[in-house]
Parts: structure tokens; sequence; C-alpha cells
């Protein structure tokens, strides 16, 4: 209900909103939330045993902040201009709640290494996505 709200109020005030989305205060405070919520069903005990056995959530950050953009790189060569940057640009973001959490939710495996993986690639982003761009073989 939160989200037909937010979209029927952007569509009837998009000045409103827009002065909104440029809060960095706002922004912060909406990906805490959903973090939150996403966690909020989970038992417990299943985001312990994640906190104590952190393997597979930093496996799947490892695979997503660094194998994915050596795997872009290899694939660049093949393409130019803009579907290059596209490639480099979508290999080097952390992961999203939407890919990581609800699809391995719907896949019926545990949500709490997917949310894990989502709070950390999203923690450490802002240093590994500048770093893979700038270290990148041919500039986008």
């Amino acid at each position: 209900m939160a989200l037909a709200f937010a979209l029927a109020l952007s569509f009837l005030a998009p000045a409103r909103v827009t002065v909104k989305a440029d809060s960095v205060y706002l922004r912060n405070a909406i990906v805490a939330t959903l973090l939150f919520l996403m966690a909020l069903p989970l038992p417990i005990d299943a985001v312990w045993r994640v906190v104590r056995r952190p393997g597979a959530a930093c496996l799947s950050s490892f695979l997503n902040m660094a194998l994915m953009p050596l795997i872009a790189w290899r694939l660049s060569n093949l393409l130019t201009g803009d579907l290059f940057v596209g490639l480099l640009l979508a290999a080097v973001v952390p992961s999203t709640m939407a890919s990581a959490s609800v699809w391995t939710r719907r896949a019926g495996w545990n949500d709490a290494v997917a949310l894990m993986a989502t709070v950390v690639t999203n923690g450490i982003c802002f240093m590994v996505t500048p770093f893979w761009l700038l270290v990148s073989p041919r500039k986008p």
C-alpha cells in the first residue's frame, strides 16, 4: 500500500516528490527501512546462524563485487560504446534486495544469506564500485 501511495503521489505532485527525493537522509532512511522490513519475517535463529557462519554471504558478496566485474571485462572486449558502458556498470553495482532476497526467497532457499549479502555489498559499494570503474582497462 505504501508503494501504491508513493507512486500515486509522484504522478500527482512530481515537484514536491523531487524535492524530497534529493534528501540524503530520506534516501538512507528508506534503504534502512526496506532492509529492516525484508528481515522482519525471518526467524531470528536463521539470522544468527548467518552471522555466526558468514561463509555463504561472503562468497555471494565476493561473486558479486569481484568475480562479476572480472567476467564483464573479458566480455566487454566484444562490445563497443553504450553496450560496453552498460555491461561494465551492471557488473560493478552491488547486489540489490530484489535480485538477492526476493528471488532467493521465491526459490525456497536461505533468505538470511541473501539479506546479509545485500547488506554487505551495499555497505562496501562506495569503495568497490569506484575502484572497478577506475581500474577498468577501457574507460566508459
